[in-house]
């Protein structure tokens, strides 16, 4: 719930983790054993997806719609 509330924030593994009270490393497998995916992969689907909602729902103009939801340009991005 927090990454999907917070999917515009550039929050790290390590912060959600904290934020949590546990160890990082717990986090990231634990959070792999419930959804199949990394945090990050996790994080840029619901951010995907809510551009594409804005995108289809409202007037928003793509510049809009990628300060919302944080995105830089591709080079900026890690996805693993």
């Amino acid at each position: 719930m927090i990454l999907m509330e917070r999917c515009g924030l550039p929050l790290s593994d390590e912060q959600f983790a904290e934020e949590l009270g546990v160890s990082y490393l717990y986090f990231r497998r634990l959070f792999r054993a419930q959804t199949g995916m990394s945090a990050k992969q996790f994080q840029m689907t619901v951010r995907i997806q809510r551009a594409s909602d804005f995108l289809v729902n409202t007037g928003k103009s793509i510049k809009q719609i990628v300060g919302l939801l944080a995105f830089h340009s591709i080079t900026d991005q890690k996805l693993y």
